[in-house]
């Protein structure tokens, strides 16, 4: 193209006045080879353009002999025989008395269930699970049974449990029963026990600290515990001043409702593996000694009721020694449940230590491993 000098209009090459204006052109070399180059590109765009779609044209082809030929040449395949059975008994039948049984309040009568009909929550699991978990670990069901009968032989009509304080007792035995709750007469008397504690309201929040972290982890464990009444009591539920319990419940709370900050537990104990336990937690690296931690010589060395509970729980999540674990467990099974600190005896009552030895032996049920849940 030859632009005009006057009007700036493009000419085709070869015209000598300008088409836009009438002027004379000015022929220069420079715009006779931009003229040409510009030929030369439009030549090679075009021959591309048309190579392309002849291999489109012949792609598009190709997909069609395709379809044809294995539709002419591939028979279908003969529908699937799937061979009828029968359907496969759950329960017996009749099914046990707690299939679809609502949740009995503190006067006794029934209320909703928790939780909509084929939803699975902790409590249903570990009435699934167990059976399964005590003959693992060559636990004896009569010696959960021996534990279990006398707690529940003096609950109170009104749901609550003897002891110094009934808010710290009945939340002790609500822990016990819900840990072991595959026998229909132990959850109720577990669900007649966070009935009484749901009666309570904001007494529970009122109480000392270890009926309170009592109380509270019981009503977390069952997903009954009044959101308001958690908010308000800020980070009282992580001070350091019912170490175990506040331990216990961390991990039953929701992702957006768990502490994230619980300086006050990390030196509230000198057990061996309460350090471990509080790492895993948090997601932070390990002690060094964390295989020693859950050895044999560190079970032995936790002779009262919570130091056993907090190596059960540490050792369980940690997974390092498994047969020491089930050794030790079956062990403490058949053995008189271990003392327990004087306070937890004092608000909880003379029964506190069985409680304890029920939450101990039944450490692989509480929860399942932490390092799954993160």
């Amino acid at each position: 193209m030859i632009p005009c000098s006057k009007c700036a209009h493009d000419n085709p090459l070869g015209t000598m006045f300008c088409h836009g204006c009438g002027a004379r052109l000015e022929v220069r070399t420079d715009h006779i080879m931009k003229s040409v180059a510009a030929t030369k590109q439009a030549t090679r765009e075009r021959r591309l353009w048309e190579a392309g779609r002849s291999a489109t044209s012949l792609a598009l082809f190709l997909v069609i002999c395709a379809i044809v030929l294995d539709q002419m040449l591939a028979p279908p395949l003969p529908p699937a025989e799937i061979p009828e059975v029968a359907d496969v008994a759950v329960f017996e039948t009749p099914p046990p008395a707690w299939v679809g049984q609502a949740t009995p309040n503190a006067a006794g009568g029934a209320v909703a269930p928790r939780r909509a009909a084929g939803d699975l929550d902790r409590l249903d699991l570990r009435r699934l699970r167990a059976g399964g978990v005590a003959k693992t670990l060559g636990i004896d069901p009569a010696a959960i049974a021996a534990l279990r009968a006398p707690l529940i032989a003096k609950q109170k009509d009104d749901g609550s449990f003897p002891g110094g304080e009934a808010v710290g007792a009945t939340g002790l035995a609500a822990l016990a029963l819900q840990t072991w709750c595959d026998d229909s007469v132990g959850i109720a008397a577990a669900a007649r026990a966070r009935a009484w504690l749901v009666k309570q309201g904001r007494e529970v929040a009122k109480a000392g600290d270890v009926s309170r972290s009592l109380a509270l982890a019981a009503l977390l464990d069952a997903g009954e515990l009044d959101p308001a009444i958690r908010a308000g009591l800020g980070n009282r539920v992580v001070d350091g001043k019912a170490p175990v319990w506040q331990v216990l419940a961390l991990p039953l709370y929701g992702p957006d409702q768990r502490p994230s900050e619980f300086a006050g537990l990390r030196t509230a104990r000198d057990d061996r593996h309460w350090p471990a336990f509080l790492a895993l937690l948090a997601s932070q690296p390990l002690p060094a000694d964390v295989d020693a931690v859950c050895g044999a010589d560190a079970a032995a060395a936790a002779t009262i009721g919570e130091a056993r509970l907090s190596w059960a729980l540490t050792a369980w999540h940690l997974g390092r020694a498994p047969e020491v674990f089930a050794a030790t467990l079956k062990a403490w099974s058949t053995a008189p449940p271990a003392a327990v600190d004087p306070a937890l005896a004092k608000a909880a009552g003379p029964d506190a230590a069985a409680a304890v030895a029920l939450i101990t032996l039944g450490a692989p049920l509480i929860l399942p491993p932490l390092t799954l849940q993160q």
